[in-house]
């Protein structure tokens, strides 16, 4: 036997080591590359200045029907302002438009006129096309008891935030043998698929269904596109996907659950998997943790997300980010715990994390640092604020909202440069003209912004001999859980015809992890 060969078969009794190992575990709480899941996150929502947002989720299994939650949840401290039950069938797309209501006393709206069975239901009397679209209205009641000022019970704040799909339950089916539940939530005849009946499906008594679903099996996808009628600009972005989300493997798991449409269960602290896995430095890193949601919020860490920019000072070419914590919300009530420093702030509607931003135009004429101190005190509107907001390049508008889509949620961090918004050049105008634009870099800048696990361990592979190495003990994840997008658009012309494009890509992370 050759040495190539030795160490190829050496590799490869490793690595059958390895995932015997983790077939007897859970499979670990990580990110998925393709972006399908068990769990969707899309990081932005609005109903502001113009715009709406579609969405899609899609069931990628063509053997299995799904049982999932949809939850939006407003901006600034990730309260549910609107929940339901979407059942897919076997390779089903359900589609939607979050819009603004019906009057300025009500908030943003979910419309739909797609035909898989949801609870609430979007088919009044069962009709498949109705005009206007059934919808449901998002709600305050989450917060309305909070304790919060009463500038921040209101409506308006269901008009941006973010949303959490949760896979609840796999529905095996079979066209011979359909269980009860799949034959209300799929029908064929022999034209194919009918209009599933959905009539008797009882969302207050989910349990009835236990012996017809099996434990979530992921495949779920999806897509979100801003759109703006009136602006001439759309832009589209793919939620993060989750996979391991749910604590299953041959020794224990968590028995698949349905719940009501309006109960806060699951959230992304409901998978009882506390185990998470990721790749830094060429290295696969398995962390364990004392809770499930720190293990999700190990798999979204960032020690700093970047990405480009487009600026120019008419206005007429802009970028915002659009950034989210999802999981900041579970741990910034009443007392904050790492990796967030502060806790929610029911007075000015807040819980603000020190960052710092190093900026510098395309051309790397200009590096801006505007850093946010570390031992200040907190202060409204000063630092990363809210679970979900907005990264403005620009200044505000005249309603104090972030340029592009209004956005009441914005980071402002040019504010701690000479109380100037936004962070191109500090919001000072850039040293040579037409040079505007570049690269930025958010970094959570608190003593506090670390996530340390219980235990864990990291296998590299020797690349000249095959062999696979395994150092046990803690690793500390740097930084904050966090997602995020920027938006680019070009306003050209806004009459008829109109000029005006957007476009949207996924923000860059950067992990830092120490490890024995």
């Amino acid at each position: 036997m050759t040495p190539s060969i030795r160490r190829t078969v050496s590799l490869l009794a490793s690595l059958s080591a390895l995932s015997a190992t983790s077939a007897a575990d859970a499979q670990p709480v990580s990110l998925n590359s393709e972006g399908i899941g068990q769990v969707l996150i899309y990081p932005y929502y609005t109903t502001r200045a113009g715009w709406t947002t579609l969405l899609s989720i899609v069931n990628n299994d063509s053997a299995n029907g799904k049982a999932v939650k949809v939850r939006f949840l407003e901006g600034k401290n990730g309260a549910s302002v609107a929940s339901f039950n979407l059942f897919l069938a076997p390779d089903d797309i359900w589609t939607g438009a979050v819009v603004p209501g019906s009057s300025e006393a009500k908030g943003a709206q979910l419309v739909s006129n797609d035909d898989s069975c949801t609870f609430p239901s979007f088919r009044p009397l069962q009709t498949l096309i109705a005009t206007p679209p059934p919808s449901i209205e998002f709600s305050n009641q989450t917060y309305l008891a909070d304790g919060d000022s009463p500038a921040l019970r209101t409506i308006d704040r269901t008009r941006e935030g973010y949303v959490e799909v949760i896979e609840m339950a796999s529905i095996p089916y079979s066209q011979a043998a359909p269980s009860p539940l799949m034959q209300q939530i799929f029908v064929y005849n022999r034209n194919g698929h009918e209009l599933a009946p959905c009539s008797s499906l009882n969302d207050t008594d989910l349990s009835k269904y236990s012996e017809q679903i099996l434990p979530p099996s992921g495949g779920l996808s999806g897509a979100a596109t801003l759109f703006n009628v009136v602006g001439g600009a759309s832009a589209e972005f793919t939620p993060t996907a989750l996979t391991g989300f749910w604590l299953t493997s041959s020794v224990v798991s968590i028995p698949p659950t349905m719940t009501a449409s309006t109960s806060q269960l699951p959230n992304l602290s409901s998978g009882g998997n506390t185990t998470a896995q990721y790749i830094y430095d060429g290295k696969t890193h398995i962390s364990k943790f004392n809770r499930s949601v720190d293990a999700v919020s190990a798999t979204l860490m960032a020690t700093e997300l970047l990405g480009e920019h487009a600026y120019t000072a008419d206005g007429v070419i802009g970028t915002t980010w659009l950034v989210t914590s999802p999981t900041k919300r579970f741990y910034t009530q009443v007392t904050p715990s790492a990796p967030f420093a502060r806790a929610w702030d029911g007075t000015n509607g807040t819980a603000c994390e020190d960052i710092s931003f190093v900026s510098a135009d395309r051309n790397a004429f200009i590096d801006t640092r505007v850093p946010d101190s570390g031992t200040r005190p907190p202060e409204p509107l000063k630092g990363f604020c809210f679970v979900s907001g907005t990264l403005s390049f620009g200044g505000v508008n005249q309603d104090g909202g972030e340029l592009l889509f209004g956005s009441l949620n914005t980071i402002r961090a040019g504010e701690f440069n000479a109380g100037r918004p936004g962070t191109q050049n500090g919001g000072n105008v850039v040293m040579f003209a037409g040079k505007e634009g570049g690269k930025t870099r958010l970094k959570p800048s608190s003593s506090l912004a670390a996530l340390t696990s219980a235990s864990g361990s990291v296998t590299s592979v020797d690349v000249a001999t095959g062999q696979l190495t395994t150092v046990f003990g803690s690793h500390t994840l740097y930084g904050h859980p966090m997602i995020g997008v920027a938006v680019t658009q070009s306003s050209f012309k806004t009459g008829n015809p109109q000029q005006n494009y957007a476009s949207g890509f996924r923000l860059q992370s950067i992990r830092r992890i120490t490890t024995p």
